[in-house]
């Protein structure tokens, strides 16, 4: 009797505790939920009207591959060069072939399902978790201003953590082919991106790294050949 009096005395405030701990945390999943409505809808909005970070690659994607600019902008690369390597202007074939301004709603779609991706590894990566643990996770990371701005200015870094992700995803799947393809094509923004091959390095995955190597070496030439840059011997004045 003494002993289920004890029970009885303990439990109840346990359970207190566990509301407690409980509302907190649905106060959270709400006001990241309501973070996240808002800094998406912002970021979405705003690259469909704007969009800076994708107007300069369009034009620069034009430039590298020869296509008609105005002179003044044509002028500009030539004296200081283009921002990126030139394997990162090879993913630029299939992220900036429509003309402007239509440009903008493919890269926001591009975006979209790179965050959808994320969302998707996230949710899953935590199944084993409480339901409303694994909404508080997803929650944060689509509550971050960061992507509200990449998305907004149309910035890699949403598309490069997508693509890391799929890279572990084949790695743990034992496709070290699709892994090291997935890599190579993260090096789109390689000072991004770039780092996180070490960990490969050091986990010894060095199929998945050959294929990187691969793939940037084949688009950095493809890339040349397709410009002219080889034949016109300009190339210094476009990748200044």
């Amino acid at each position: 009797m003494l002993e289920r009096d004890e029970t009885n005395l303990v439990f109840p405030g346990h359970d207190t505790e566990k509301r407690s701990v409980r509302r907190f945390k649905l106060l959270v999943v709400a006001g990241l939920a309501a973070l996240s409505i808002v800094y998406l809808a912002r970021g979405f909005f705003i690259a469909f009207i704007d969009s800076n970070d994708v107007w300069r690659r369009w034009l620069e994607e034009r430039f590298v591959l020869g296509g008609h600019l105005d002179a003044q902008v044509a002028a500009s690369f030539a004296r200081r060069g283009v921002v990126y390597p030139p394997w990162s202007y090879f993913a630029g074939l299939f992220m900036f072939w429509p003309p402007w301004p239509q440009v903008r709603v493919w890269c926001a779609l591009i975006n979209f399902a790179s965050l959808i991706w994320i969302v998707r590894f996230v949710a899953a990566y935590t199944h084993d978790h409480p339901t409303l643990d694994r909404i508080l996770l997803v929650l944060s990371v689509t509550a971050i201003g960061a992507t509200c701005t990449t998305i907004g200015v149309g910035n890699y870094p949403v598309i490069v953590v997508a693509l890391l992700v799929g890279a572990f995803q084949a790695e743990q799947a034992g496709r070290p082919i699709l892994s090291g393809l997935l890599m190579g094509l993260e090096l789109l923004k390689p000072q991004l991106s770039g780092p996180f091959l070490l960990v490969a390095l050091v986990r010894g995955r060095f199929r998945a790294l050959t294929t990187a190597a691969i793939y940037v070496l084949g688009a950095t030439i493809a890339i040349w050949v397709i410009s002219g840059v080889t034949q016109s011997g300009c190339s210094s004045s476009r990748w200044a």
